[in-house]
């Protein structure tokens, strides 16, 4: 019922299939993922690209304040009634961009998951950087060649305003661009090479701690859950990577 509710202000049905997939989902597949990247107990973290929110909401059960950040308002709109109808304080959305969020705060730790290959790649490291106290974590997760292969060969999830083999091909153009100089279009991810997203991490002043497959970072005892595999056809598909700031 809660997410009928909540999908009725959603003008796409790509976005109202992957918010009832979202929240199909208990709240410990989220809770224990960030328990395992020492995502709990801190004064303020930042969800950057937050989607409908579910991240935001199991941080906010296990820090004190929670800013949750996307370009989408309908996603913006989903969890800002989540906060309202839970009741769950210190949750703060807000509509505002990677690459040009601004505060004036600094965050123990910053949380970014499937967002960053929509962006200005480099300007939105070095933005949320900026953002991050000394010795502070931060989190990301992304897709490399392999992702968009499965998504060609391996339709999945399609809706009536979406198509899973369009949209790898069209990512895949749409780096092919990038890499020569074209521009990219906002509409379509860029593929993330390991090597090209660790030199950007570097760049902007970042140590990296862990790297991985989707899920695989793990500094508690507790069992996590991956979402996607970290490869297909011996291609690197989904992958993540913690990071602390350079003091």
């Amino acid at each position: 019922m809660f997410a009928c509710e909540l999908k009725k202000g959603l003008t796409s049905a790509n976005s109202r299939d992957f918010l009832e997939r979202v929240l199909s989902q208990p709240l410990t597949t989220y809770s224990s993922r960030l328990q395992a990247l020492g995502f709990e107990g801190l004064e303020r973290v930042l969800d950057a690209g937050c989607g409908f929110g579910q991240w935001s909401v199991a941080m906010g059960l296990q820090n004190q304040v929670v800013d949750a950040i996307d370009v989408d308002d309908e996603r913006i709109g989903v969890l800002k009634t989540m906060v309202e109808q839970t009741g769950l304080g210190g949750i703060n959305p807000m509509q505002a961009s990677l690459e040009t969020y601004d505060c004036d705060v600094k965050y123990d730790a910053i949380f970014c998951y499937s967002a960053v290959y929509m962006t200005d790649i480099p300007r939105s490291i070095r933005n949320l950087t900026s953002k991050l106290a000394a010795g502070g974590i931060i989190y990301f997760n992304t897709n490399d060649l392999g992702w968009y292969l499965y998504n060609i060969v391996s339709p999945h999830n399609d809706a009536d305003d979406f198509s899973s083999q369009e949209f790898g091909i069209a990512a895949i153009l749409n780096t092919l661009k990038w890499l020569y100089g074209e521009g990219r279009s906002s509409s379509f991810p860029v593929v993330l090479t390991q090597s090209q997203f660790f030199g950007e991490l570097r760049k902007a002043g970042l140590s990296i701690v862990a790297y991985g497959p989707d899920g695989s970072i793990n500094f508690s005892q507790g069992r996590t859950r991956s979402f996607f595999a970290g490869e297909f056809m011996g291609v690197t598909s989904v992958y993540e990577v913690l990071c602390t700031k350079d003091a």
